[in-house]
């Protein structure tokens, strides 16, 4: 029973090393093209507009 155990042990250990290679290697992995220009709606995906502001009033208070 010892070994039947210790087996299945090492082969989880087994199985989590090879899931951490495969997900190592698809985060590698370049970003698709996703400007849509082939697909059925063609278009970009994402659209947004970008305001940046200052946190920090414009005059500061005495």
């Amino acid at each position: 029973m010892k070994t039947v155990i210790k087996k299945g042990l090492y082969c989880a250990l087994l199985v989590g090393g090879l899931s951490l290679i495969g997900i190592s290697a698809a985060n590698a992995a370049e970003a698709p093209n996703t400007t849509g220009a082939d697909g059925i709606v063609s278009g970009d995906q994402v659209v947004t507009d970008l305001v940046a502001r200052s946190l920090s009033p414009a005059t500061p208070s005495r």
